[in-house]
């Protein structure tokens, strides 16, 4: 039994293994006010911890509860909604929230550079997909006015994107891991070196989302020993028998993580990481130029935002430097989600 419950009003999400293997907290569902009510009289967890994509739906409960009894774990919103964000102000209840995609600062040189990036990378090309480079670069810039209309005036911290529920089930298959385990340790890396190969260079699967994420996709598949998967749906939730993904994980020396539809976060980098295969990824895209701790924000200025320049320049590193560039990736990714682990176990034991 565990000793930490989080209640959430959706019967199935995306980080459940996450919240259990990292922080030790199982879901539970609820399917209305009166429901978490009724289960949460038989805890004796303390404080409460919620876990949502919908804080409005918890508005009540907010109002309720007694001061500083409530700790939130705000996931999804990956269109950096102004409203999601502040329906948690103003409830005295609140202890804390640790909030997915926390908005941070927009720099001027975080929407020139991937605007210069893209047309770099053939943004003035036709594409199958809709917009345009002028479009991308309106979006970027409108992302700042969106973050003026976001006031968190209660307690926050940024919460780790993590990986998803078929991944970390299918990697725990695979390497006969217990379902409560960190997918984290250093012991475990001998373990899945054991099942890794090279049988390419380049590799991404998932779904075809936007024009940024296809020109991207464009160049990538340019290079050798490249293999490029389309998905027709996102399967990180649900459990299936198709090994594909994972078998690309740990056959690739590099996983492509391209611009998604609105933010530059995805469960791709840290599975890859995990899986000891060094992640490529925009320090920032055309479409969110906000701050991130990406890997490659140290790399030369135009690699960072251009996935050509970046491609060239990564296909021609010693191992040695790619040892160095996936450890320094590895240790700040992982670092992030300890962080957030110890912060949440003061919090709630």
């Amino acid at each position: 039994m565990f000793k930490n419950l989080a209640y959430c009003e959706s019967p199935k999400i995306t980080e459940e293994s996450f919240l259990r293997r990292e922080f030790g907290i199982r879901t539970v569902y609820v399917s209305s006010i009166e429901d978490f009510l009724k289960k949460s009289e038989k805890s004796d967890s303390e404080p409460i911890v919620i876990v949502s994509t919908n804080p409005i739906f918890w508005t009540p409960v907010l109002s309720k509860f007694k001061r500083n009894s409530i700790i939130f774990i705000l996931i999804g919103n990956e269109t950096y909604d102004p409203k999601i964000f502040n329906s948690l102000n103003g409830f005295k209840s609140l202890r804390h929230a640790f909030i997915y995609n926390l908005p941070s600062s927009i720099k001027v040189k975080n929407i020139l550079g991937p605007i210069m990036g893209h047309i770099v990378d053939g943004g003035f090309g036709k594409t199958t997909s809709e917009g345009s480079v002028y479009r991308d670069a309106r979006i970027s810039y409108s992302l700042r006015s969106k973050f003026k209309n976001i006031k968190i005036n209660y307690s926050s911290s940024s919460f780790p994107q993590g990986y998803s529920n078929n991944f970390a089930n299918k990697l725990g298959n695979k390497i006969n891991l217990d379902e409560n385990r960190s997918l984290l340790g250093d012991d475990l890396v001998n373990l899945i070196l054991k099942e890794r190969s090279h049988l390419y260079d380049f590799a991404f699967i998932g779904q075809p989302t936007n024009r940024r994420r296809e020109i991207f996709l464009k160049n990538v598949n340019r290079m050798d020993k490249s293999v490029t998967i389309y998905n027709k749906e996102f399967k990180g939730i649900y459990e299936d028998s198709d090994l594909t993904y994972l078998e690309q994980l740990l056959a690739s020396k590099f996983i492509l993580v391209p611009p998604g539809f609105y933010n530059n976060s995805n469960h791709r980098y840290t599975e890859s990481l995990i899986c000891n295969t060094l992640p490529i990824i925009l320090a920032n895209n055309s479409l969110d130029p906000s701050t991130n701790n990406n890997w490659t924000n140290r790399l030369f200025y135009i690699s960072r935002y251009s996935i050509k320049a970046q491609l060239r320049y990564l296909s021609n590193i010693n191992s040695n430097t790619y040892k160095r560039f996936y450890e320094e990736a590895r240790a700040i990714d992982f670092g992030l989600i300890l962080e957030a682990k110890k912060l949440i176990t003061e919090m709630i034991g």
